[in-house]
């Protein structure tokens, strides 16, 4: 089912976006995210992060403590992690990634990338 554009409006007005592209993540495996975290870094290590553009990053396998098990990749990054769908989405200024630990939103938080990656299920 289409994701409603005032939804959408919504979550990115919440997010605070402000015209920082948003790239989602999706079940990426360790290594697809230590390699695109790799060139992002590359990329846009020099940026300031409210220009950076925002990862909304959802975990092949979701735990009850992300913050426990954080991937290398994402150790020198600044994070949020959402795991509560019921809340308000958090402003993320001053944040280049967001760790989506929900069920159920990923395929609303597609609507309002500008880039999705989706991984590839047989790459360990």
């Amino acid at each position: 089912k289409p994701v409603p554009q005032k939804r959408a409006a919504q979550i990115k007005s919440q997010l605070n976006v402000n015209g920082r592209k948003v790239i989602v993540l999706g079940s990426l495996s360790n290594a697809e995210l230590e390699e695109f975290m790799a060139v992002y870094d590359r990329l846009y290590s020099h940026v300031p992060l409210e220009g950076r553009p925002l990862i909304i990053y959802a975990p092949r396998d979701r735990s009850n403590k992300p913050e426990h098990d954080m991937p290398s990749a994402l150790l020198n990054q600044k994070n949020k992690i959402r795991d509560n769908p019921d809340l308000d989405f958090e402003d993320m200024s001053g944040h280049n990634v967001l760790i989506l630990d929900t069920k159920g939103e990923l395929l609303t938080l597609y609507a309002i990338a500008d880039i999705c990656i989706v991984g590839n299920d047989r790459i360990d």
